[in-house]
């Protein structure tokens, strides 16, 4: 195919960019970056190509990856939509660093009769939101009657309310223990057979009401 037009090889576009000839290839390869081929075979770039480079270099700098960069490109994606969607990963991530510090800090400040012990505790819930998760699950077995779902949810959001997102060590400890306490201990069938006598008792009453 014959090249028509003002192209950039890919050496000079290198030079125009700052990014190296074996970048800007792998880019052409994965398709963010549309070349065509000269006579000799070689890569031709439009002009705009420098500026879509000088984007993707930006926006990889702020830890985007590829198939979201290439959205952008195609327009198949807002540039502010990408963002916010790296942005709120983000917050994900530095929410369960936040715990995992917090955890490690509980587990260094224990006394060291007690350090085992918290080290057993806290291993076993790997950041918050997993922790919430666990507790709201056992809540949900708590329930042995069918009760509308925003009842239902309004009460395990206040008997597993969200982490803080920066916790202290007092604070995760703290999660964790409601974690244990609700998970495969007595304390959850205990509290079910409790509400299964009591609905048993609440029919019996209601028989000699309608007697």
């Amino acid at each position: 195919m014959t090249v028509t037009g003002v192209t950039h090889g890919i050496g000079e576009l290198a030079r125009l960019t700052g990014v190296p000839v074996r970048t800007i290839r792998y880019y052409s390869d994965e398709g963010l970056l549309p070349a065509v081929r000269s006579s000799g075979g070689h890569r031709r770039f439009t002009p705009e190509t420098a500026e879509a480079l000088r984007l993707i270099r930006r926006l990889r700098g702020l830890g985007l990856g590829l198939p979201a960069i290439a959205q952008v490109l195609r327009g198949e994606r807002a540039l502010a939509e990408a963002v916010s969607a790296e942005r709120r990963a983000l917050d994900v991530e530095l929410s369960a660093l936040a715990w995992r510090r917090a955890s490690l800090r509980a587990v260094e400040e224990a006394d060291p009769a007690d350090r085992a012990a918290r080290l057993d505790l806290l291993a076993s819930v790997e950041h918050g939101d997993a922790a919430r998760q666990a507790v709201a699950a056992s809540m949900r077995r708590l329930f042995i009657v069918p009760v509308p779902e925003s009842q239902r949810e309004g009460f395990i959001a206040l008997a597993a309310p969200d982490p803080p997102a920066d916790p202290t060590p007092r604070q995760v400890v703290a999660y964790a223990e409601l974690v244990a306490l609700t998970g495969n201990g007595p304390l959850i069938p205990k509290l079910r057979a409790r509400g299964e006598v009591n609905r048993a008792e609440y029919r019996t009453r209601a028989r000699s009401w309608r007697a």
